[in-house]
């Protein structure tokens, strides 16, 4: 019987990819040989399509409980129980006046994305980043699980904020 091969392990990292408030985590097999910017820009690019487009994080405003866009939001319909015996609506098919669609967004153009690493790998949201603009940059870089990198998009400086969550008292 013939020995059995064993199988190279695949080093599999995921990457944080932060603009702002919006964070993209990305799995990349760093083994590989062929690790480039431009691959790194390419992959970002796809993911930031797939999942509906960059999102306009100008409006930094928090919706707090004082602070609400609409009034109608105050208006919450509460979902009833469905063993209640309520009469059956009768469900009329959808119409294109009735229909919203999503609003499109323009395609990415790979060569204005950047990305950046922080100058400092412990304190990311010090807002400090170095441009990556080489391969020899990026190969120079050993990434960890959950590193973070900053990108932006069409001349904006790189900016990430942190989550935050405020525990009621």
């Amino acid at each position: 019987m013939p020995p059995k091969l064993k199988a190279k392990p695949v080093l599999v990292t995921i990457l944080k990819f932060k603009r702002k408030r919006t964070t993209y985590s990305i799995p990349f097999n760093l083994s590989e040989k062929k690790v480039t910017l431009d691959w790194f820009i390419s992959t970002l690019k796809d993911t930031i399509e797939s999942s509906g487009g960059l999102q306009d994080d100008n409006d930094t405003t928090e919706l707090g409980e004082n602070n609400l866009e609409n009034e109608d939001d105050l208006d919450i319909e509460i979902p009833k129980s469905e063993l209640i015996d309520e009469p059956e609506l009768e469900l009329s098919e959808p119409t294109p006046e009735t229909l919203t669609p999503a609003p499109a967004s323009a395609p990415l153009i790979q060569s204005k994305l950047k990305l950046a690493i922080a100058k400092d790998k412990t304190a990311p949201y010090d807002n400090n980043w170095v441009e990556l603009t080489t391969d020899d940059q990026l190969s120079a870089i050993i990434f960890n699980d959950y590193d973070i990198l900053a990108f932006s998009y069409d001349d904006e400086p790189f900016h990430i904020v942190e989550a935050a969550y405020d525990e009621p008292q």
